[in-house]
């Protein structure tokens, strides 16, 4: 008998479809808060929407993806290259300070909890600098498996979910200005579009962005420490294998497969932060920005919410939620003392 053809991948029925763009319209226009897109996306794939039909949800990781991509990049229209080269000097001790400092306490606390070396080192690499993209960019870099860059990006999704409802109300509470949470936002929480979400979400005067800004500016002068760490966690792992004797030798990786999670994006912001430096009438768009951004960023957080699942909580163990909820509390409390 000729073999069988293989089952087609389910497709969402019509009724799904048309109710989770309902669903997005109604939380990600302009009047609405990111973290409420974010909200609504992640109980809708907590209740099992997307279960079984991995199209739609290939889809929509890509699209959140590009979304908050974009977004990043044309909020680079919003910053002169001034400013970025202020924020970058003024910043550069706490920024030392706080990567190597996360590293040290993370592969510490990792051990002393027994959690795998290599999640150990991609949750304190993506606490140190930008979550997804250093874990990503580290994991290529040792050869990391899909189980813990699995565990390890899980980790961070969600306490990036955490921040975006506890850091504002905290601020609040203390009478933080904005740019004051912005710099808080921008080194204690993981990853870029958290951080963007934050800071449009604090707004203590309509319409200065002071914190948005802020906040991605102190982000982005962190995330060019991925290339040194890329580097040094190569050593570290070399050296941990070397004193375990372990036998065979792991294939050496092409400098494209170490640098595979690299941030390019970082390059469009500051293309557009350029333009913005040498043609300042590109602040005339500034009110027409903020409002696209906002529906991008929320976009971008539906979907991320919306990738959200049961399967993915459990695979999180105990041991790595604790050394990066541990580690997140530490880097934001020392981080808060110093702002």
């Amino acid at each position: 008998m000729p073999p069988s053809a293989p089952t087609p991948a389910p497709r969402p029925s019509p009724p799904i479809v048309l109710g989770l763009v309902a669903a997005c319209i109604a939380v990600c226009g302009p009047w609405s808060k990111p973290w409420v897109a974010l909200l609504v996306g992640m109980a809708l794939g907590l209740a099992g929407l997307l279960a079984g039909w991995p199209w739609l949800k290939k889809h929509a990781r890509k699209l959140s993806r590009v979304a908050m991509l974009s977004c990043i990049i044309a909020s680079g229209l919003r910053i002169d290259l001034q400013m970025l080269a202020k924020a970058a000097t003024e910043g550069v001790l706490l920024a030392v300070g706080t990567i190597f400092g996360a590293l040290a306490l993370g592969l510490l606390a990792g051990k002393l909890l027994k959690v795998e070396r290599e999640v150990g080192l991609l949750i304190s690499s993506g606490t140190a600098i930008c979550g997804g993209s250093a874990i990503a960019a580290v994991g290529g870099a040792i050869g990391a498996t899909p189980s813990a860059m699995a565990i390890s990006t899980g980790c961070v999704f969600l306490l990036n979910a955490v921040a975006l409802f506890v850091f504002p109300p905290i601020a609040h509470a203390i009478g933080l200005t904005e740019e004051q949470f912005g710099t808080w936002a921008g080194v204690a929480i993981h990853d870029m579009s958290s951080v963007a979400a934050a800071g449009k979400a604090y707004v203590l005067t309509p319409g200065s962005g002071v914190a948005f800004d802020t906040a991605q500016v102190v982000k982005l002068t962190r995330v060019i420490w991925i290339v040194p760490l890329v580097f040094l966690a190569s050593w570290y792992m070399r050296r941990a294998e070397r004193t375990q004797a372990a036998p065979g030798k792991a294939p050496a990786l092409t400098l494209r497969q170490k640098f595979a999670g690299f941030p390019y994006f970082i390059f469009g912001f500051v293309g557009c932060s350029l333009l913005r430096t040498l043609f300042p009438q590109v602040a005339v768009i500034k009110p027409t920005l903020d409002i696209v951004l906002l529906v991008g960023f929320s976009l971008a957080l539906f979907l991320i919410g919306l990738g959200l699942s049961r399967d993915a909580l459990r695979q999180v163990g105990w041991r790595a939620l604790v050394l990066a909820a541990g580690l997140w509390i530490a880097l934001s409390a020392l981080t808060l003392f110093f702002v």
